[in-house]
């Protein structure tokens, strides 16, 4: 039997609208399946596309690295080094280690026992070789301090500050290497080492930046 026209007609405007319907949901799922069939294999990925996966970690500014630094000095004292170095009426000390978040905190001493003041002309910090068999052997890596409490050039007996670098490691074949070297062309120069095991050894205290407290 022949519907008659006007049922004819309803079931094919409901049958018009069901397709559409389909269709929308065919536009609403075509992004996300696109999406998903460029990065569904990793061969499909390109080197743009990656990225790192990485811990969230603190990052200060200088003022907070200042105010650390300063902290630092305050509450503890450069009498009982972990390390020190004489040379020529000079004493070096590295007075002891912090580590806090992705930073390392050297805090030094240096002595003047002379009556001329010190004119420092730089202040090395590198990686080198522990045994050196020759010198053309020697692989040197130069430490560069991201910040620094004082950045005085002279002193005339005493002068103690904060160096603060990006975490490092270095392996036990080698060693850490403080030059002081002194401005004028004879000038002295005194150099201390310091073993991993020293920097493994960081001490800890509390710091305090705008109510939240800090572990060091």
């Amino acid at each position: 039997a022949v519907a008659p026209r006007p049922f004819r007609q309803q079931l094919r405007a409901d049958q018009d609208q069901a397709e559409h319907q389909e269709d929308g949901q065919d536009d609403l799922a075509r992004p996300w399946q696109e999406g998903h069939e460029l990065r569904g294999g990793i061969g499909d990925l390109q080197p743009e596309e990656m990225q790192p996966i990485e811990l969230n970690k603190t990052i200060f500014s200088n003022l907070e690295l200042g105010k650390m630094a300063m902290d630092i000095i305050r509450k503890n004292s450069d009498e009982n080094p972990i390390r020190e170095k004489e040379n020529l009426q000079l004493s070096m000390q590295l007075n002891n280690v912090y580590v806090m978040s992705d930073y390392i905190f050297l805090d030094m001493t240096f002595k003047n026992n002379s009556n001329l003041s010190f004119d420092m002309d730089d202040l090395k910090f590198s990686i080198e070789d522990k045994k050196i068999y020759k010198a053309t052997n020697n692989q040197s890596i130069d430490l560069v301090p991201i910040f620094r409490l004082n950045n005085q050039k002279s002193f005339r007996k005493n002068y103690r500050n904060i160096y603060v670098f990006k975490k490092f490691t270095f392996p036990n074949s080698k060693v850490m290497m403080i030059r002081l070297i002194e401005e004028q062309l004879s000038g002295r120069t005194i150099e201390m080492k310091v073993n991993y095991s020293d920097i493994l050894k960081a001490d800890t205290f509390w710091f305090e930046i705008q109510n939240s407290k800090f572990k060091i």
